[in-house]
């Protein structure tokens, strides 16, 4: 089968600009506020009973309905002094006088975007736009990734924008944007084709990076772009998301006791925002249970105490990570704390009040580890 279309030029449209109140407009009837659907009253558009928007053209519902039209936001307020509407004399063709209650849709554009690079980047990638119509007035212009992000543009030609992507930006990583161009105060400008950018959320920091061989150590993580929803966190085959507090700039996490072959050998720390892979910016993005750094116990002095006493912890590895204030090192006995005075890399001092009568075993936490 064959065919044939044609494809003719835009022509402009002078429109009649019709302002209601408390009607919502529709293509040729009005929606009636309130009305009645199901014994229900409804004061705005609903989507119940339906997959889209709606409205009755009469307070009781006879069946018909009007479907709603989502309403465009429209800046009309600019923070830059120098900007200017659109001056539709330049394109040849005028603006209605006679009623103020017309507006002129023109099929005359302002300026074009041609390409974009990179296509793919973290925070602090500079992105280079070509096109024409810019503004040399960096406020003027307005680079838009996805629905929000306003890229900072840093400088501004006729037909050269270059903008740098900054932290916090709460770009998602998980999916291609769109990238579009507008005048301020006049409008998009038009585009080569679709034109687009990936961001890449990335990481900065590891901390620490090694912990002791029998887990629980706490792991913070530092970067960008960890968009909650989508972020999953992997270190080797073992899955930490469902116990992971993620926030866009951090992940903790607490390490469970790895498998034996994980010992000593630094694992990878894989970060994913949906199917994309956050980049490594930090020195190693990698995790080691290390016997090296592994606090350990050999003996305890006394071994009996019959009331309050100072008691002496013997073992190594207690300042392995740079532990050394005695506010990070908890000491209990049957849920007693023993309040640590004292630490160095193989001794723990700590005051002991009375305990019940009978053989217990000291537990040792240490932070960070």
């Amino acid at each position: 089968m064959r065919g044939s279309i044609t494809v003719v030029p835009a022509e402009p449209q002078t429109l009649k600009v019709q302002v209601t109140s408390n009607t919502f407009t529709g293509l040729a009837q009005s929606c009636a506020f309130p009305f009645q659907y199901n014994s229900i009253n409804y004061t705005s558009c609903t989507t119940d009973d339906d997959t889209q928007q709606w409205c009755s053209p009469t307070f009781d519902y006879t069946g018909q309905r009007i479907y709603c039209t989502p309403i465009a936001t429209v800046q009309i307020n600019s923070s830059c002094e120098s900007s200017t509407i659109l001056d539709p004399s330049s394109c040849l063709e005028t603006v209605p006088v006679l009623n103020s209650l017309e507006f002129l849709f023109t099929s005359c554009t302002i300026g074009s975007v041609i390409s974009i690079t990179p296509m793919e980047g973290p925070a602090g990638t500079l992105i280079n736009i070509t096109g024409t119509g810019f503004s040399s007035n960096n406020c003027e212009n307005i680079v838009l990734i996805g629905s929000s992000y306003s890229c900072p543009i840093v400088n501004a030609s006729s037909t050269e924008l270059i903008c740098e992507i900054d932290t916090d930006s709460t770009l998602n990583a998980k999916s291609i944007e769109n990238v579009r161009v507008i005048r301020d105060l006049q409008g998009y400008l038009s585009t080569n084709g679709l034109i687009q950018f990936q961001f890449q959320a990335q990481i900065f920091d590891i901390s620490p990076s090694q912990g002791s061989v029998i887990g629980n150590t706490q792991v913070i993580i530092t970067g960008d772009g960890f968009v909650p929803d989508y972020t999953r966190i992997i270190v080797g085959s073992i899955e930490y998301t469902s116990s992971a507090t993620i926030t866009y700039s951090q992940i903790r996490f607490v390490t469970q006791i790895p498998p034996s072959i994980y010992i000593n050998q630094a694992i990878p720390i894989t970060i994913l925002i949906g199917s994309n892979q956050a980049l490594c910016s930090a020195d190693a993005c990698t995790y080691t249970w290390s016997e090296q750094v592994t606090p350990y116990l050999t003996s305890v002095s006394p071994t009996s105490i019959s009331g309050p006493q100072t008691l002496n912890l013997t073992g190594g590895n207690f300042e392995a990570l740079g532990v050394t204030n005695p506010s990070n090192v908890h000491v209990s006995i049957k849920n007693v704390v023993c309040n640590v005075t004292s630490v160095t890399n193989t001794t723990i001092l700590c005051d002991i009040s009375s305990i019940e009568n009978g053989n217990y075993p000291i537990v040792i936490m240490i932070d960070s580890k």
